[in-house]
């Protein structure tokens, strides 16, 4: 490997250790600055080059529908716009840079770049470029592909680059190797598998899959159940009506004003929860857990971390960690001592709920301000 590659390497290995631990223990939000700063839309180029245009290409193409329920997009080339439309075909604009060495062969390649639609029974393909090689002369492709599409359609969006879209009725499918996805005003279900990206979902109407590596998630205002599974990045779920369950490794998770459940596998991942009216499970490895105002059973088990309480309770509460302390605010609460391991049993409250809290390396700290003792 060239030295100078050798080097780059070096460094952004860094940075990704440096924000997996920054988010575990500080929370700074480091994942979300990275790729936020990372240009999705020039395939080919690299980051550090800044090539010259060689020959550009735009144009506006229209195909009518008929009783075509599925649209398939498969965008080889940059960044991806759909927008839901009450006409009843689809209407693609779309523009092409290329960046090249032969500013000749350019012009004359640029023109072969034109999306494809393909009839196939019930379903529309349309293709923007090809996975083959391009020329060597060719240097990159910098492009974008806006598409108007009748709401009701169920999409499936697999782009090299940028993913964004609005007002679609249908389901929804989306998939892409480096880039942010945005879904807005979504009335059925959302899969989505990223990879480098920043995600943003907001007024969903449906249940939603996300699948992610090394990126930021931001999820809010949905109507519907979400079921996750993030790596390396940060994940946030606010304003769900339904259950989130999944799994978060070298991260952190938020979760804020969610009515149904919270299940979690966590691994070296950050917890915070507010405002949670549905019951709490999580399982984690490495990484704190902070709990804020909630009204249902609590069961937590965190192997080598902390977890801390701030909310009013109603619970019966059993709290236990073999290698750490019990901090409460209490003094009813009974807290005895067995060698290295604490162990606590109390009510708080009228006891109506459960709370099991159990860490094996690591505190365990009920907020003493917010106490109601007046049912004990």
């Amino acid at each position: 490997m060239p030295r100078k590659k050798l080097i780059v390497t070096i460094v952004l290995a860094i940075i990704l250790l440096g924000g997996i631990l920054d988010i575990v223990f500080n929370d700074v939000d480091v994942f979300r600055s990275f790729v936020k700063n990372v240009d999705a839309n020039r395939v080919g180029l690299g980051w550090f080059e800044e090539p010259k245009i060689s020959a550009k290409f735009k144009d506006d193409l229209k195909f009518d529908l008929a009783d075509e329920e599925k649209l398939i997009i498969v965008n080889h080339y940059g960044n991806t716009e759909i927008q839901g439309s009450s006409e009843d075909h689809l209407q693609v604009t779309f523009n092409i840079s290329l960046y090249a060495s032969d500013d000749k062969k350019a012009e004359e390649f640029v023109e072969t770049l034109k999306p494809k639609v393909e009839n196939k029974g019930d379903q529309i393909l349309l293709t923007f470029g090809n996975n083959k090689k391009l020329p060597k002369w060719v240097q990159g492709i910098s492009s974008n592909l806006v598409i108007m599409v009748p709401e009701h359609l169920n999409i499936d969006v697999e782009s090299l680059g940028n993913i964004k879209m609005s007002k679609i009725n249908g389901k929804v499918k989306l998939k892409n190797n480096f880039g942010d996805i945005s879904v807005l005003e979504n009335k059925n279900d959302v899969e989505i598998d990223y990879h480098a990206g920043i995600v943003e979902l907001k007024d969903i109407q449906g249940n939603i899959n996300l699948k992610s590596t090394f990126g930021y998630g931001n999820v809010s205002e949905v109507q519907g159940n979400i079921d996750y599974k993030c790596e390396y990045g940060q994940f946030n779920c606010i304003n769900i009506s339904g259950n989130v369950e999944g799994e978060c490794s070298f991260g952190s998770f938020h979760g804020i004003s969610i009515e149904g459940n919270v299940t979690g596998e966590m691994n070296y991942t950050k917890v915070f929860l507010e405002d949670i009216r549905g019951s709490i499970k999580l399982n984690s490895n490495v990484g704190n857990v902070e709990l804020i105002d909630f009204a249902n059973d609590v069961d937590i088990f965190v192997r080598n971390s902390n977890i801390k309480i701030n909310s009013k309770l109603n619970h019966q509460i059993t709290a236990e960690t073999d290698d750490g302390k019990i901090i409460s605010g209490n003094d009813l609460f009974e807290i005895t001592q067995k060698g290295s391991k604490y162990h606590l049993n109390g009510k708080d409250g009228k006891g109506e709920y459960k709370m099991k809290l159990e860490t094996k390396l690591g505190n365990i700290i009920l907020n003493k301000e917010l106490f109601d003792t007046s049912s004990n």
